[in-house]
C-alpha cells in the first residue's frame, strides 16, 4: 500500500485544504463546527491559534498534526487510523468546494474508503458496527 504522505513540505496547505480537513473529522467526531465559504478564512485562523494540544494542531505551517487517536500496540488499529488521515487529506487535496465537502455524508467517506482499498480502516470500521 502507498500512502503520499498528507502535503508536500514545497507548498503549504491552502484554506481550503485546512478548512475540508475540519468538517471531515467534525462529520467524524460530530463536534459540530459551524463552517460555511464566509467563515472558512477566520475557522483556520481561530484553529492556528489554539494551543498545541488540540484535536487537530494547525500551529505549524508545513503539517497539520492530528491528535485523535488513543495509543494501541495493534497494528491493524495504527494501520486504519494512518489510512483515515490519508484518507482524509486525500479529499481535501481535492480542492472540493467547502459547499461541496459539507454535503458528505458517512457513507460517502465508506465509498472512498473501498474505492481505495483501506482494508484495515474497513475492518476496523466494520468491529466498530459503524458501517
Amino acid at each position: 500500500m502507498d500512502l503520499l504522505f498528507l502535503f508536500n513540505d514545497i507548498e503549504p496547505p491552502s484554506t481550503i485544504n485546512l478548512v475540508s480537513i475540519l468538517i471531515l473529522m467534525d462529520l467524524l467526531f460530530l463536534s459540530a463546527t459551524a463552517v460555511s465559504e464566509e467563515t472558512a478564512e477566520t475557522i483556520v485562523k481561530q484553529q492556528k491559534s489554539k494551543r498545541k494540544s488540540t484535536a487537530i494542531n494547525f500551529r505549524n505551517s508545513a503539517t497539520i498534526e492530528f491528535r485523535v487517536f488513543r495509543g494501541t500496540m495493534n497494528t491493524n488499529t495504527l494501520i486504519a487510523n494512518i489510512q483515515l488521515v490519508q484518507l482524509l487529506a486525500d479529499i481535501a487535496l481535492t480542492n472540493i468546494s467547502i459547499a461541496k465537502i459539507l454535503d458528505f455524508s458517512f457513507s460517502d467517506l465508506v465509498s472512498e474508503m473501498k474505492k481505495c482499498e483501506y482494508t484495515e480502516l474497513i475492518a476496523y470500521c466494520e468491529k466498530k458496527e459503524l458501517m
